[in-house]
């Protein structure tokens, strides 16, 4: 979302295509266009936008703001066939007043080159929104380590994780030394024992139950360093 907000792949003409990667593993929504929404603040100022798209089309684009516990809309775009709608708030979002925009491009896009003073806003939240993908998170373990040993942060993860209901009770950072013939000899792959063996040290994350004696359940952080 983050990265076609921030028209990172310079959507320029009507011919360019859309990033879009579609759910593959349902033969219902392989082709189906994708929805994305996020509500973030903005100088205590709650904002709502989203927008729902494929390759080529924008499907519908919104934005709603909420300033004293009640929501109002600012615009809100939608396309059904060749025919499409648009609503903009005359009052609070003038910067949208008379703009146009093509099939495959954003409505916020286009307010900004404007001048827009309320998208120039939630583009910068973006370009300063950190997206930490859980599937590629080494880089961020060693500053989550650090965050473990602040006793602030760590009574506010162990919050979320309590709301979150997964079964954690507790939080423990444990370090231990390694060489490096551990690493070599390890079940890792060529290429992540290259990365452990150039880098200061190496990360593991495990969840560890109550037979590991800590009681109650606790998720145990390790981290290793090569010595």
């Amino acid at each position: 979302m983050r990265h076609l907000v921030l028209n990172k792949p310079k959507i320029t003409q009507s011919t360019d295509r859309l990033p879009h990667e579609p759910f593959r593993l349902n033969t219902e929504t392989e082709q189906a266009s994708s929805w994305f929404e996020i509500v973030f603040f903005i100088d205590d100022v709650k904002y709502r936008y989203g927008f729902e798209a494929d390759s080529s089309v924008v499907y519908a684009e919104w934005l709603y703001i909420d300033e004293k516990g009640k929501e109002a809309r600012l615009f809100e775009r939608e396309r059904e066939g060749n025919q499409g709608t648009r609503y903009i708030n005359k009052q609070k979002f003038k910067e949208g007043i008379g703009v146009k925009v093509s099939d495959n491009h954003l409505f916020i896009w286009k307010c900004d080159q404007n001048d827009g003073e309320i998208s120039r806003k939630i583009l910068q939240w973006f370009d300063n929104f950190n997206f930490i993908d859980g599937l590629e998170d080494e880089r961020y373990l060693d500053a989550a380590f650090n965050q473990i040993q602040n006793t602030n942060a760590k009574s506010k993860l162990l919050k979320l994780v309590k709301f979150a209901d997964l079964g954690i009770e507790s939080i423990a950072l444990e370090e231990k030394d390694i060489t490096q013939d551990f690493v070599r000899n390890a079940p890792f792959t060529e290429e992540m024992k290259k990365n452990i063996l150039e880098t200061v040290g190496c990360f593991q994350l495990n969840y560890t139950p109550a037979t590991r004696n800590l009681m109650p359940r606790t998720m145990l952080l390790v981290r290793c360093y090569l010595s």
